[in-house]
């Protein structure tokens, strides 16, 4: 992991990015809901896992070496449902059933997380991609009723940077593993 100044902090999460054809079949369904919002930016398409926050550098290569130990089974994700948050007025796409593995890595990773020192997410997981900000409800809608599900294959997972910058947020990959 590099990182430029040991006294920057970063802000991280751990997430799966789907693969380029699956990222761009996401972005092909954020598209259709352009006008509403803001779409996500196809390169920052992904399912968070555990927000952690900001952490040093040195917190984030202990964490990631703590994940290393997280050994989980792939597993597909059908994203078949749709929603809308008013705050943060957020479109997102999620799934109906949620598959056993998916809730097994969230959880392994929340115990890693607050094994490191970290507070995590009180509400229950709610697994879901963001396709557009600043969203009006009635898209939600529009969505459940016209768009077609997409499976994705999820075979590994990520410690992530949120970085802003002058163009809007990036997710570069901090360190990744596979999953079984």
């Amino acid at each position: 992991m590099e990182h430029s100044g040991q006294d920057a902090m970063l802000r991280v999460f751990f997430g799966c990015r789907p693969a380029p054809e699956t990222r761009r079949r996401i972005a092909e369904l954020r598209r259709l809901f352009h006008r509403y919002g803001r779409p996500v930016d196809e390169a920052n398409i992904h399912l968070t896992l555990v927000f952690v926050g900001r952490v040093s550098p040195r917190e984030a290569e202990r964490l990631a070496a703590a994940a290393e130990l997280v050994h989980c089974d792939s597993f597909t994700l059908k994203l078949d449902r749709y929603g809308y948050w008013p705050r943060p007025r957020v479109l997102w796409v999620g799934a109906r059933e949620v598959p056993p593995a998916l809730l097994d890595l969230q959880s392994r990773l929340n115990d890693v997380v607050r094994g490191a020192g970290f507070q995590t997410e009180k509400r229950p997981y709610s697994p879901h991609v963001t396709l557009v900000r600043k969203a009006r409800r009635s898209v939600a809608r529009f969505a459940a009723e016209t768009v077609a599900a997409i499976e994705w294959r999820v075979d590994r997972f990520a410690l992530l940077q949120s970085v802003a910058t002058d163009e809007g947020v990036r997710y570069p990959v901090l360190w990744e593993q596979g999953l079984r």
